[in-house]
């Protein structure tokens, strides 16, 4: 998408700066799962119309992950 062509660039050179440097790219997988979570429960909480603490969210992307 044009409007994100800024935001793929950077990733695009910081995920090629870790490789040159041999250092983790960031964000990391940890953030990444992070987002993850937090994208469960806020459409969770839409589907179902209330409250979604965290940790049930947290609670389905680990099955999710241990179901692969």
């Amino acid at each position: 998408m044009e409007r994100y062509a800024e935001a793929y660039r950077l990733e695009l050179t910081r995920f090629v700066e870790a490789l040159d440097t041999q250092r983790p790219p960031a964000p990391g997988v940890d953030d990444g799962v992070r987002a993850l979570e937090l994208a469960e429960a806020a459409a969770r909480s839409w589907r179902e119309g209330r409250v979604v603490e965290l940790d049930e969210a947290v609670e389905t992307v680990q099955a999710s992950a241990l179901a692969l």
